[in-house]
């Protein structure tokens, strides 16, 4: 065999070598694609459990609040714009405030972080709650500021704009 053939059949296997070279490197990237995608499934279907589980523990959380008779009493009175003490007007603002985010909470489920409800439920529930008294109003001020100040801006315009209209200005 003379030296240029000698030359085309390196030549020749060192072609083949490297198609099983990229072959298997095409291979290997269909695998890790594959686990990269299975992971990331996973992720997000802890993720939306996640959500449900937040949701579902603060709506929880504020109907024990309620089922305390101290706590539901302050609630009543705030629906029926009683006078409230100092002390059952800060109750009531973390009764509002555990709503609230109660809300948030769902309010991420319906917005497509799971899916499958109305993105207006959740703010138009926290609305109808607030919007009951002048004293649930007061009550959703500071925290309407406190969630504008913050990353939840959002949640508490669409609160806002569901509020009955005679419930604005007090």
């Amino acid at each position: 065999m003379d030296h240029q053939a000698f030359a085309q059949l390196l030549g020749n296997y060192g072609e083949f070598l490297g198609a099983i070279a990229v072959f298997a490197t095409l291979v290997y990237l269909a695998i890790q694609i594959r686990q990269n995608t299975a992971a990331q499934l996973t992720a997000t279907e802890l993720a939306k459990a996640d959500v449900y589980y937040k949701t579902a523990d603060g709506y929880s959380r504020f109907y024990q609040m309620l089922a305390d008779e101290g706590l539901a009493e302050i609630w009543a009175k705030a629906h029926r714009d009683e006078e409230l003490s100092a002390t059952d007007e800060v109750r009531l603002r973390a009764m509002v405030s555990e709503l609230t985010y109660a809300g948030v909470a769902a309010g991420l489920n319906a917005f497509g972080v799971v899916g499958g409800r109305s993105p207006d439920a959740p703010s138009t529930f926290v609305a109808q709650e607030i919007g009951a008294s002048q004293k649930m109003r007061r009550a959703w001020t500071r925290i309407d500021e406190e969630l504008r100040n913050g990353d939840l801006g959002d949640f508490a315009e669409q609160v806002a704009a569901r509020l009955p209209p005679e419930t604005f200005g007090s």
